[in-house]
């Protein structure tokens, strides 16, 4: 019904403005590998803001932006912008968002909680993403994945295990580091009880700068006081 109310409250594009996908605030999702959360822990399917979905696959590959499109696929956004605009059409709706019955084929996203809210990277679904902000819907039904507290990561990399230690002396991590047995051989276990931000656990320094700045694109101001 949620979905059903936008579209006849008029405000679906009748078409979609590639133009308007290639200014949407983006990063790629390679910039999220070190704190993005696995696929295996707990996910709930929700409602959320599109604006806020900024994290795409392979972003810095790519000029147009929200607007590319895979060879393979091409015409994709274009396909779901026309399943949108039609509220009597519930069977394309359907295939795109999968409300009726869980599925591994729903939008799936990675949520980070910063201090005014979230921001979320694609998992599954690009081009359905892609088409949905072409259409201008403003909030979708996704599956959301994200970091549950207390934390933990295993690592044998000292480089990065240095780097958990650094960011727990400053007071960027609250929690500590251990050593664990593993079948490998032994591991080093980070748990994390809480941080200031969940990207802080990027080891590259501008990996979190990047994620800063499309984070304040989102909720100006929010990182001033942090």
């Amino acid at each position: 019904n949620t979905i059903k109310e936008q579209i006849s409250s008029g405000s679906i594009n009748p078409e979609a403005d590639y133009d308007k996908l290639k200014n949407e605030p983006i990063i790629d999702t390679k910039n999220f590998y070190d704190v993005e959360p696995s696929r295996a822990e707990q996910r709930t399917f929700e409602y959320i803001d599109t604006d806020k979905i900024v994290g795409r696959p392979n972003a810095d590959n790519y000029k147009n932006g929200w607007a590319h499109e895979y060879d393979e696929r091409g015409g994709r956004i274009s396909e779901i912008v026309d399943q949108i605009k039609n509220p009597d059409n519930e069977d394309g709706i359907e295939r795109i968002f999968h409300t009726e019955e869980e599925t591994t084929d729903r939008i799936k996203l990675a949520s980070y909680e910063g201090p005014a809210g979230p921001i979320y990277s694609v998992f599954d679904g690009t081009h359905r993403v892609a088409g949905i902000k072409a259409s201008g819907l403003e909030k979708i039904p996704v599956e959301i994945f994200r970091t549950e507290y207390p934390y933990e990561k295993t690592s044998t990399d000292s480089g990065e295990v240095a780097d958990w230690q650094d960011k727990l002396d400053r007071g960027f991590i609250t929690g500590s580091i251990e050593k664990v047995e593993a079948e490998d051989g032994e591991r080093s276990m980070l748990k994390v009880e809480k941080e200031v931000l969940p990207w802080i656990r990027a080891r590259n320094q501008n990996d979190v700068f990047k994620i800063n700045q499309i984070y304040e694109q989102q909720y100006p101001g929010a990182l001033e006081e942090i």
